[in-house]
């Protein structure tokens, strides 16, 4: 079993930039940004039942992560889903490298009745079957199984 942890909150032309061991690394709105050992290993602001168990309001909770687990994924294939890869764009005109997230979570895939399960408990709990289409190689070459 993987728990991964999901962008949700910038609009995909609003960029993050983070600076990882002297690395640019861009994180977009449905980047997968991190595997995680367990639920412990978020925040307040990036478990809405942390931030319930707190005593604050569902309603203030942003959304600006959700928590995935996939229950047939390891973690070693789940760090796939986080390894950036390099890209020279023409936004950078020095040749800078930046470094993107391949794989990007659609949760626009994910069944309405899935959408509003993420929307009320910032988490779900799926497989890799369900993710074909919801978990997307931005470089179009792999699939969820291929991992």
């Amino acid at each position: 079993m993987a728990l991964i942890l999901v962008q949700m909150a910038f609009n995909k032309n609003q960029h993050a930039a983070t600076v990882a061991e002297e690395t640019a690394t861009r994180i977009n709105r449905g980047d997968v940004v991190r595997v995680l050992k367990s639920r412990d290993d978020v925040g307040i602001r990036q478990s809405k039942q942390k931030w319930l168990k707190a005593g604050r309001a569902a309603a203030d909770f942003s959304l600006a992560f959700v928590i995935v687990e996939i229950t047939d994924m390891t973690d070693a294939q789940a760090e796939k889903l986080v390894a950036p890869f390099p890209e020279i764009t023409d936004e950078n005109p020095d040749d800078e490298i930046v470094y993107n997230r391949r794989w990007g979570f659609e949760a626009s895939a994910i069944s309405p009745e899935r959408q509003a399960e993420l929307i009320t408990n910032g988490e779900i709990v799926t497989d890799r079957a369900a993710l074909a289409s919801v978990l997307v190689d931005d470089l179009g070459l792999l699939t969820v199984a291929d991992l």
